[in-house]
């Protein structure tokens, strides 16, 4: 049985460690060598959580688990409370052996609001109540507690039926009413209206949960503590406590349907497909597959694929899928839970990107082969050994990088990484491309000595040209093969020829430029969000006539970035404390001049 989670680190004799896991909450699975599991488990942070395991000091069980253990997966989920969620289904299913605390449970407990004439709010544990408002479960709290806290605010009644029944036939109240934790529906001058629309509040409440309750009972714990009515005041802070618990992030499905949640993510030439199935309104499983990406398949046609070809056989009929792209396997997913359940497969299926293990495609004789294929393919005149590849990153024109990372050795060494930051205003990316070229092969190449034997350009036949000019100016032609890769096809464009070497996607060569490339990609975009950060925070001055330190200050403070500030229209500006509709005017007219100078 093949593990159905996103990251995957195989350990052989434990030697690997998984440095590789995220930091986000989470539930990892450990599994033997047939992928039987053995233990499921949650976690705040996967990858702190994971350490633990190889820190020594583990229990003589936990030990024996893993010796027992030669793989550890994991799945991302959008909170802690998901995962509790995510690793109570887990272990219902497979059962594993090390998890004996919570094999025999009996599940997480949950809120519900009754559909009867008088509705009242009780908890719910194991199977879903039929004929109520379903909402939990709820992981991490206590729901007697959250039941004390919402009768508290919305006092509609809590009591069992033959307690209601009673009261009803005596008109006495209990003692809830008597202080003020229920509006008594019991009797008979109960006013009914307000009781049906605290009722529909609850409902609506629970859900959407917000912080508005918890502002005003923080109010009224601040007067109870200076009115030194500490008792009362601390009964309002656990009522607090509980009602925030509601407000934590977590995918719900509050109806009992059958529902796929399907997500598609692309890199290194690869899919990474996470499929989220919802059983009975219950998470039962996250599944994650690589396959091979197609890059001349839309999106539509992509996400076609992805369902007719990984829907497990034994698919509930009638299931619904839901996926970003309309398709005639799937819809859109609706507001709520749907949406929620596609935004938990969109990060995993990321994850199985970021994940890829790369570094075990690159054993020597995948590297020897594919350096091989890259030198028939560049004509290089030697070995092909080192490869070298240029990215160039900007925003609007404004912090051109550019990023030059090495591949040498059978890998990538990022102790020989370089940036540069080129012309501050230059939004050619040919020209770009030109001066880095130029500060690599010139002077004193960036520290770095010799050429390489490849010199991998990001883009197409602009790029390429734009290389081979500053190697002709500096008289180097000939001395280094120049290729550039092209994202959008993949495809690999030479000096001198217009039209391009189109590769399998399977070909050592072609997975080899594309990691090169992605990672020159990162390594520019990395710098880039540094340069931009560094820049916000020291606040690029606006030196615009009859604004000031103060004004200038207002204008950041609302809009936060330069940027923002320059495409801002004049109403926006207007909005500003301090500017008004003259200056804003004003304001205005300076940046678009500006602009028409191109500065």
């Amino acid at each position: 049985m093949a593990p159905d989670t996103t990251g995957d680190t195989v350990y052989g004799d434990m030697v690997a460690k998984p440095s590789n896991a995220p930091d986000g909450p989470g539930v990892y699975e450990f599994s033997d060598e047939h992928g039987s599991p053995l233990y499921v488990g949650k976690a705040v942070n996967l990858k702190k959580r994971l350490a633990t395991y190889f820190a020594g000091g583990v229990s003589a069980r936990t030990r024996a688990m893993l010796d027992a253990a030669t793989r550890v997966s994991w799945t991302l989920c959008v909170s802690e409370q998901e995962a509790l969620l995510l690793e109570r289904e887990k272990i219902k299913k497979l059962q594993p052996p090390y998890n004996i605390k919570l094999r025999e449970g009996t599940g997480y407990s949950g809120l519900a609001v009754s559909k009867e004439r008088t509705p009242k709010l009780f908890p719910w544990r194991g199977r879903r109540p039929e004929q109520a408002h379903v909402f939990g479960p709820y992981p991490q709290t206590g729901t007697r507690a959250l039941v004390d806290a919402l009768i508290t605010v919305y006092k509609i009644r809590s009591c069992a039926e033959h307690v209601f029944t009673n009261a009803v036939k005596t008109q006495k109240a209990c003692l809830l009413y008597e202080t003020n934790q229920c509006l008594a529906p019991c009797l008979k001058n109960t006013d009914r209206a307000e009781y049906d629309k605290a009722c529909g509040d609850l409902v609506k409440y629970l859900g959407k949960p917000d912080g508005s309750l918890t502002a005003g009972l923080r109010s009224t714990m601040a007067r109870l503590s200076e009115e030194e009515k500490f008792e009362r005041a601390a009964l309002v802070r656990d009522t607090i406590g509980a009602l925030e618990s509601l407000t934590t992030k977590q995918v719900v499905v509050r109806e009992p349907v059958d529902i796929t949640a399907w997500a598609v993510s692309r890199g290194f030439g690869f899919l990474g497909v996470c499929a989220v199935d919802v059983v009975k309104g219950v998470v039962e499983s996250i599944r994650t597959y690589e396959s091979m990406d197609n890059p001349h398949s839309g999106e539509r046609e992509l996400y076609e694929y992805v369902v007719n070809n990984h829907s497990p056989e034994h698919a509930v009929p009638g299931r619904l899928n839901i996926a970003p792209e309309q398709t005639a396997f799937t819809r859109l997913p609706g507001d709520g839970y749907e949406r929620d359940l596609v935004s938990l497969a969109k990060i995993n299926s990321q994850e199985v990107i970021r994940t890829m293990d790369t570094s075990s495609w690159l054993d020597p004789a995948k590297v020897y082969h594919a350096l091989q294929g890259l030198g028939r393919i560049v004509n290089s005149a030697r070995p092909v050994q080192r490869v070298e590849c240029i990215d160039i990153s900007h925003h609007a024109g404004r912090n051109t990088v550019g990023s030059l990372v090495v591949f040498d050795k059978g890998g990538m060494q990022p102790a020989e990484y370089r940036v540069a930051k080129l012309g501050a205003m230059q939004a050619d990316d040919y020209r770009a491309m030109e001066e880095m070229v130029t500060k690599r092969c010139s002077g004193r190449r960036m520290g770095l000595g010799a050429l390489p034997d490849v010199l991998l350009l990001d883009g197409g036949k602009g790029q390429v040209a734009a290389g081979m000019k500053a190697l002709e100016t500096l008289g180097l032609k000939g001395e280094v093969a120049v290729c550039g890769l092209a994202k959008q096809f993949e495809e690999i464009y030479l000096a001198g020829s217009g039209k391009p070497v189109v590769l399998a996607r399977d070909n050592d060569s072609l997975l080899l430029l594309m990691l090169i490339r992605n990672a020159a990609h990162n390594h520019a975009l990395g710098r880039h969000r540094r340069i931009k950060t560094t820049q916000l925070t020291e606040r690029t001055p606006l030196n615009i006539p009859g604004v000031g330190s103060v004004l200038e200050a207002n204008l950041y403070r609302h809009f936060e970035t330069y940027e923002a500030i320059e495409t801002a229209t004049e109403e926006d500006l207007a909005r500003v404390p301090s500017v008004g509709p003259s200056k804003a005017r004003r304001i205005r007219a300076e940046l678009d001049t500006r602009r028409k100078q191109g500065s």
